[in-house]
Protein backbone atom coordinates (compact mmCIF):
# COMPACT_ATOMS: atom_id res chain seq x y z
CA UNK A 1 0.00 0.00 0.00
CA UNK A 2 1.72 3.15 -1.15
CA UNK A 3 0.45 6.44 0.16
CA UNK A 4 2.16 9.79 -0.07
CA UNK A 5 4.26 11.02 2.83
CA UNK A 6 2.34 13.26 5.21
CA UNK A 7 3.10 15.55 8.12
CA UNK A 8 1.19 17.42 10.84
CA UNK A 9 0.09 20.17 8.46
CA UNK A 10 -1.24 17.69 5.92
CA UNK A 11 -3.29 16.01 8.65
CA UNK A 12 -4.78 19.24 10.00
CA UNK A 13 -5.48 20.60 6.49
CA UNK A 14 -7.36 17.42 5.55
CA UNK A 15 -9.37 17.37 8.78
CA UNK A 16 -10.26 21.06 8.41
CA UNK A 17 -11.19 20.92 4.72
CA UNK A 18 -11.93 17.33 3.76
CA UNK A 19 -15.12 18.04 1.81
CA UNK A 20 -13.69 20.94 -0.14
CA UNK A 21 -10.48 19.01 -0.91
CA UNK A 22 -12.50 16.07 -2.23
CA UNK A 23 -14.74 18.35 -4.31
CA UNK A 24 -11.70 20.07 -5.83
CA UNK A 25 -10.10 16.71 -6.65
CA UNK A 26 -13.31 15.47 -8.30
CA UNK A 27 -13.64 18.67 -10.34
CA UNK A 28 -10.05 18.38 -11.57
CA UNK A 29 -10.50 14.70 -12.47
CA UNK A 30 -13.72 15.50 -14.33
CA UNK A 31 -12.03 18.36 -16.21
CA UNK A 32 -9.14 16.05 -17.17
CA UNK A 33 -11.52 13.38 -18.45
CA UNK A 34 -13.44 15.98 -20.46
CA UNK A 35 -10.17 17.26 -21.93
CA UNK A 36 -9.18 13.71 -22.94
CA UNK A 37 -12.57 13.34 -24.66
CA UNK A 38 -11.98 16.65 -26.47
CA UNK A 39 -8.56 15.50 -27.62
CA UNK A 40 -10.09 12.33 -29.00
CA UNK A 41 -12.60 14.41 -30.96
CA UNK A 42 -12.04 14.47 -34.74
CA UNK A 43 -12.42 18.28 -34.91
CA UNK A 44 -9.63 18.77 -32.38
CA UNK A 45 -7.38 16.44 -34.38
CA UNK A 46 -8.14 18.38 -37.56
CA UNK A 47 -7.32 21.67 -35.79
CA UNK A 48 -3.99 20.29 -34.60
CA UNK A 49 -3.15 18.92 -38.06
CA UNK A 50 -3.93 22.32 -39.59
CA UNK A 51 -1.83 24.14 -37.02
CA UNK A 52 1.13 21.74 -37.44
CA UNK A 53 0.97 21.91 -41.24
CA UNK A 54 1.10 25.74 -41.30
CA UNK A 55 4.42 27.19 -42.35
CA UNK A 56 6.61 28.10 -39.41
CA UNK A 57 10.23 29.06 -39.22
CA UNK A 58 10.98 27.03 -42.34
CA UNK A 59 8.61 29.05 -44.53
CA UNK A 60 9.79 27.86 -47.92
CA UNK A 61 9.72 24.13 -47.19
CA UNK A 62 6.75 21.94 -47.86
CA UNK A 63 5.93 19.61 -44.97
CA UNK A 64 5.36 15.96 -45.75
CA UNK A 65 1.92 14.61 -44.77
CA UNK A 66 3.48 11.76 -42.80
CA UNK A 67 5.64 14.27 -40.90
CA UNK A 68 2.56 16.35 -40.05
CA UNK A 69 0.64 13.27 -38.87
CA UNK A 70 3.61 12.09 -36.80
CA UNK A 71 3.97 15.48 -35.07
CA UNK A 72 0.19 15.61 -34.50
CA UNK A 73 0.18 12.09 -33.02
CA UNK A 74 3.07 13.02 -30.70
CA UNK A 75 1.29 16.17 -29.50
CA UNK A 76 -1.93 14.27 -28.79
CA UNK A 77 -0.09 11.40 -27.09
CA UNK A 78 1.90 13.77 -24.88
CA UNK A 79 -1.19 15.69 -23.79
CA UNK A 80 -3.23 12.55 -23.05
CA UNK A 81 -0.27 11.06 -21.14
CA UNK A 82 0.05 14.26 -19.07
CA UNK A 83 -3.68 14.24 -18.30
CA UNK A 84 -3.66 10.57 -17.30
CA UNK A 85 -0.67 11.26 -15.05
CA UNK A 86 -2.58 14.13 -13.44
CA UNK A 87 -5.62 11.88 -12.87
CA UNK A 88 -3.32 9.33 -11.24
CA UNK A 89 -1.83 12.01 -8.93
CA UNK A 90 -5.30 13.25 -8.00
CA UNK A 91 -6.50 9.72 -7.28
CA UNK A 92 -3.49 9.16 -5.02
CA UNK A 93 -4.23 12.44 -3.25
CA UNK A 94 -7.84 11.37 -2.70
CA UNK A 95 -6.71 8.00 -1.32
CA UNK A 96 -4.33 9.82 1.03
CA UNK A 97 -7.19 12.02 2.28
CA UNK A 98 -9.42 8.98 2.80
CA UNK A 99 -6.64 7.25 4.72
CA UNK A 100 -6.11 10.29 6.96
CA UNK A 101 -9.84 10.51 7.64
CA UNK A 102 -10.00 6.79 8.48
CA UNK A 103 -7.16 7.31 10.96
CA UNK A 104 -8.93 10.38 12.37
CA UNK A 105 -12.19 8.47 12.82
CA UNK A 106 -10.34 5.60 14.54
CA UNK A 107 -8.85 7.81 17.26
CA UNK A 108 -9.94 7.40 20.87
CA UNK A 109 -12.96 9.64 21.43
CA UNK A 110 -11.18 12.17 23.67
CA UNK A 111 -8.49 12.80 21.03
CA UNK A 112 -11.06 12.88 18.21
CA UNK A 113 -13.15 15.47 20.06
CA UNK A 114 -10.13 17.75 20.59
CA UNK A 115 -9.20 17.69 16.88
CA UNK A 116 -12.82 18.15 15.86
CA UNK A 117 -13.20 21.24 18.05
CA UNK A 118 -9.88 22.70 16.89
CA UNK A 119 -10.07 22.00 13.15
CA UNK A 120 -13.62 21.29 12.04
CA UNK A 121 -15.18 24.38 13.59
CA UNK A 122 -14.67 27.86 12.14
CA UNK A 123 -12.81 30.51 14.08
CA UNK A 124 -9.42 31.68 15.25
CA UNK A 125 -7.23 28.81 16.47
CA UNK A 126 -6.18 30.50 19.70
CA UNK A 127 -9.79 31.24 20.61
CA UNK A 128 -10.85 27.69 19.74
CA UNK A 129 -8.04 26.37 21.95
CA UNK A 130 -9.30 28.39 24.94
CA UNK A 131 -12.92 27.44 24.24
CA UNK A 132 -12.04 23.75 23.94
CA UNK A 133 -10.13 23.82 27.24
CA UNK A 134 -13.11 25.45 28.93
CA UNK A 135 -15.62 23.00 27.41
CA UNK A 136 -13.52 19.97 28.37
CA UNK A 137 -12.80 21.34 31.87
CA UNK A 138 -9.04 21.16 31.47
CA UNK A 139 -6.07 23.45 30.87
CA UNK A 140 -4.91 24.63 27.45
CA UNK A 141 -1.69 22.66 27.96
CA UNK A 142 -3.80 19.51 28.40
CA UNK A 143 -5.66 20.29 25.15
CA UNK A 144 -2.33 20.87 23.39
CA UNK A 145 -1.02 17.55 24.69
CA UNK A 146 -4.18 15.74 23.53
CA UNK A 147 -3.87 17.44 20.14
CA UNK A 148 -0.23 16.36 19.84
CA UNK A 149 -1.08 12.78 20.90
CA UNK A 150 -3.97 12.66 18.41
CA UNK A 151 -1.84 13.83 15.50
CA UNK A 152 0.95 11.41 16.48
CA UNK A 153 -1.60 8.60 16.57
CA UNK A 154 -2.93 9.57 13.13
CA UNK A 155 0.60 9.55 11.73
CA UNK A 156 1.25 6.17 13.35
CA UNK A 157 -1.98 4.66 12.03
CA UNK A 158 -1.43 6.16 8.58
CA UNK A 159 1.95 4.42 8.21
CA UNK A 160 0.62 0.98 9.15
CA UNK A 161 0.54 -1.60 6.40
CA UNK A 162 -3.08 -2.53 7.03
CA UNK A 163 -6.28 -1.69 5.16
CA UNK A 164 -8.37 1.35 6.03
CA UNK A 165 -10.94 -1.02 7.57
CA UNK A 166 -8.31 -2.63 9.78
CA UNK A 167 -7.22 0.76 11.10
CA UNK A 168 -10.41 0.70 13.20
CA UNK A 169 -9.29 -2.61 14.74
CA UNK A 170 -5.77 -1.40 15.57
CA UNK A 171 -4.99 -1.22 19.27
CA UNK A 172 -2.69 1.79 19.73
CA UNK A 173 -1.52 0.68 23.17
CA UNK A 174 -0.81 -2.95 22.26
CA UNK A 175 0.47 -2.13 18.77
CA UNK A 176 -1.54 -4.89 17.09
CA UNK A 177 -4.93 -5.71 15.63
CA UNK A 178 -7.71 -6.49 18.10
CA UNK A 179 -9.39 -9.83 17.67
CA UNK A 180 -13.16 -9.76 17.39
CA UNK A 181 -15.38 -12.79 17.54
Amino acid sequence: MLYEQINDKTVTDVIAGYRSIREKIYREILWSKERIAEISDEKTRQDIIESVSMPGEDFGTQKDVSEVLCVCRNILHREVTDLLGRISELTEREETCRRIMACYQALPSDEHIVLKKLYETPGVYKEKMAKTAKELYCSESSVKRKRRDAIDHILELYRLEVSNQDIFRWDLKAGKLREYR
